[in-house]
């Protein structure tokens, strides 16, 4: 039995102000549910949220991000890119089994630094894994080692942000590790959330399950006027960046 509904786990590179201004609005929320947060790399400091996040714990990891940043389905199986890309998957793995005990939660939400929370959150009863279910499509090989290995094929996938059942995620991890070179050889991306849950939760047979209270501003100009509570691609606070991670940066 957990003693929390549900627990942030919480992802930064350098988005310094964004984090600050998602967690604060997160608090508002809901004022006493805990918030691990992992910074990748030691160049930024967010020892300063401890003054104005009660009940955060902040974490210094290494960065694993920047070595993948670039990959795509030309080179990923280049050089050291698979190493790579297995160092990242199995430090997310690694992370989430540390924040647990901390959270003492029986729901996590996979937070990004382009998440805001403006509202309650709805967890239905019986839920596995909620997300957005955007993209249709999935890796026809992946699919196929998931259904080899006793799990079910993902038809559509979204989990970013990804509210999940702690104890799935236990069960899961195990089974997803021991085909971490097969996952890794048939997909660049492994390592992202979205993608890393879909495979996650339908190694245990779980779907995911579409969630309706995520809006994101990418796709909806009109974001701002909706009743939705959780807000995916905010980026109004973000360091200068070009690409996919523009939208709404100064």
């Amino acid at each position: 039995m957990y003693n929390n509904k549900l627990g942030l786990f919480v992802i930064c590179f350098n988005e310094i102000e964004a984090i600050h201004y998602s967690l604060k609005s997160a608090r508002k929320i809901y004022p006493n549910i805990p918030i691990y947060l992992n910074c990748e790399g030691e160049e930024h400091s967010f020892d300063f949220l401890q003054n104005d996040i009660v009940g955060i714990n902040i974490n210094y990891v290494e960065d694993t991000f920047s070595n993948v940043l670039l990959l795509n389905e030309e080179n990923f199986r280049d050089g050291n890119n698979q190493q790579y890309i297995k160092i990242a998957t199995l430090a997310l793995i690694d992370r989430l089994c540390k924040a647990i005990p901390f959270l003492n939660s029986e729901y996590i939400l996979l937070h990004c630094s382009d998440t805001l929370i403006r509202g309650t959150l709805t967890i239905p009863e019986n839920t596995h894994f909620l997300g957005s279910r955007v993209n249709n499509y999935f890796f026809q090989e992946i699919n196929n080692i998931l259904v080899k290995n006793g799990g079910i094929t993902v038809t559509a996938f979204g989990g970013c942000p990804a509210i999940f059942k702690t104890d799935d995620f236990l069960i899961a991890k195990d089974k997803f590790v021991s085909l971490i070179d097969e996952l890794c050889y048939n997909c660049y991306a492994v390592f992202t959330q979205d993608i890393f849950m879909s495979i996650m939760f339908a190694l245990i047979g779980k779907e995911e399950q579409f969630n309706p209270d995520i809006v994101e501003c990418g796709r909806n100009s009109l974001w701002e006027h909706t009743n939705c509570p959780l807000v995916h691609q905010f980026r109004n606070f973000y360091p200068q960046r070009k690409g996919k991670y523009a939208i709404n940066s100064k």
